[in-house]
């Protein structure tokens, strides 16, 4: 990662934590917090599902050839679609624990009650990332038929692994483990998942890894303060696609 997109990333999340921080006085994001009987039992079934994502997305990457979704029909690169893949993949096993363990939709960080408000607060942190990282005019040029289908794309991803790990893995692990450290243990996860899950770029694993788990402790934040995987899911989303722009 250059030493540009590092400062742009940094500015956009102390923005994003500005916001964050002004949102502690609102009353609209006050909730009961997610208790769960055997938090333990809970912890480890997360952790658990991690690993066979992680093994599953290694099979793949390792053993089947990029040909094969070179074939489908989507104008993006073999990448996306295999990320894509694994995204449906990572959601997929989310409704099967929960069915599995009768567990409801909002234990899994979609609370019906915390979307409306969530997604106002999704907005103005998806235009606040868009100032801070200076596109608005890019977006307002146009933008190209791969840039569209990356933003659909990002969407779909993006909500499905913000299901996974801050809806189904972030809530047991502190619950298992307390706030904080279920909270810093499910940004390392996320480091590690994107790490093995990101092309080489040549840079320095260490920082690479620093990157991502910074990222994934903010995210975690933004989960911590909205209620809702909505909230994550769409910031991210638009963070990761401004870097799709020309």
């Amino acid at each position: 990662m250059d030493t540009t997109a590092l400062i742009f990333s940094l500015i956009e999340w102390m923005g994003v934590i500005a916001v964050l921080f002004i949102l502690r006085i609102s009353q609209r994001f006050n909730r009961p917090l997610l208790v769960f009987k055997y938090p333990r039992r809970e912890g480890m079934v997360s952790v658990s599902l991690l690993f066979v994502l992680l093994i599953f997305a290694l099979t793949i990457r390792g053993y089947i050839s990029g040909y094969y979704f070179a074939r489908i029909p989507l104008p993006v690169s073999p990448e996306w679609k295999i990320n894509l893949a694994l995204a449906l993949v990572s959601l997929l096993l989310v409704a099967l624990a929960l069915y599995l363990r009768r567990q409801p939709i909002r234990s899994a960080g979609w609370n019906k009650i915390m979307l409306a408000p969530s997604l106002r607060l999704s907005l103005a942190l998806m235009f606040l990332t868009v100032f801070l990282r200076n596109k608005a005019a890019s977006i307002l040029n146009g933008i190209s038929t791969e840039e569209g289908w990356a933003l659909v794309l990002l969407l779909i991803i993006c909500l499905c692994e913000e299901t996974f790990f801050r809806g189904y893995i972030h809530p047991r692990l502190s619950s298992w483990l307390g706030k904080n450290y279920g909270w810093v243990a499910s940004a390392i996860l996320f480091a590690l998942w994107r790490i093995l899950m990101t092309p080489a770029t040549g840079d320095i694993p260490v920082i690479e890894f620093a990157f991502f788990a910074a990222q994934g402790l903010l995210l975690g934040w933004v989960m911590n303060k909205s209620g809702h995987v909505i909230t994550s899911g769409l910031y991210r989303t638009i963070s990761e696609w401004l870097w799709v722009l020309a």
